[in-house]
């Protein structure tokens, strides 16, 4: 009969695989998680500071605590600032607001902030990371600028070229119809003889929040630019708006 075909057959085999030693890993997690432990009591700390008064006891010494345990400052002393700001306009230090303005623009690092900004991409591992720091950052900067030149009017800064500086450095990184400058924005255009921009800038405002507050701007750009008859056509339409605060007979 036919003989059968015989065909031989290498076999090469991969080498068994190791054990993956989990003990380091451990270890990092381990030492992960002490530091997101050591984070999370600071945030707590700091979320605290923007709420005891700054003038209390408590207030300070946590202040000088976060400020001698190192590490990035910005974020205690935009707590610090926002504490101070607090305190209704009438009766806020605005020598304290100036000064802690002050530190938290030095504690912030511009010039990285405005190369971030100036990528078109970020392709590194840790983007997301980066650009969550990078938009606190700015947002506190903003803040703080704002919360300067708000000082720097209220305490009768005449210097043009000071004021519109700061007004420079704030629209690098925002519009000046933003929410969070308005209060500088008009207070500046006011001082530098611009009713008009001052009322363009609080009817914005006043359409996105009515408020009485925002209304009372209005009506101190419209009594700027003389136009009395506006004024009293909003003062008459009070009750209408805000019905609860007048009673009917």
């Amino acid at each position: 009969g036919k003989k059968a075909d015989v065909y031989s057959f290498k076999y090469i085999l991969p080498e068994g695989g190791k054990k993956k030693d989990k003990g380091g890993k451990d270890k990092d997690k381990k030492k992960e998680d002490g530091a997101a432990y050591e984070e999370a009591i600071r945030d707590c700390k700091i979320g605290w500071l923007a709420k005891l008064g700054y003038m209390t006891k408590e207030g300070q010494d946590l202040y000088t605590e976060l400020c001698a345990a190192g590490g990035n400052l910005t974020s205690v002393q935009s707590a610090r600032l926002n504490n101070i700001m607090t305190v209704p306009e009438v009766e806020r230090d605005w020598a304290a607001v100036l000064e802690q303005a002050d530190r938290v623009i030095l504690s912030v690092d511009q010039a990285q902030l405005l190369a971030w900004l100036g990528m078109k991409s970020d392709a590194r591992e840790n983007a997301v990371e980066v650009k969550k720091e990078m938009d606190k950052a700015k947002l506190q900067l903003v803040e703080a600028l704002t919360a300067k030149g708000e000082a720097m009017l209220e305490k009768g800064e005449q210097d043009k070229e000071k004021l519109l500086g700061l007004y420079t450095d704030i629209v690098k990184y925002t519009d000046q119809t933003d929410v969070k400058v308005f209060g500088f924005m008009w207070k500046l255009f006011r001082q530098q003889g611009l009713p008009a921009k001052a009322l363009k800038l609080s009817v914005k405002q006043l359409e996105d929040k009515q408020t009485k507050d925002n209304e009372k701007v209005v009506l101190e750009s419209l009594q700027a630019l003389g136009w009395d008859h506006i004024v009293r056509f909003i003062e008459l339409g009070k009750p209408a708006r805000y019905p609860g605060e007048y009673q009917p007979f």
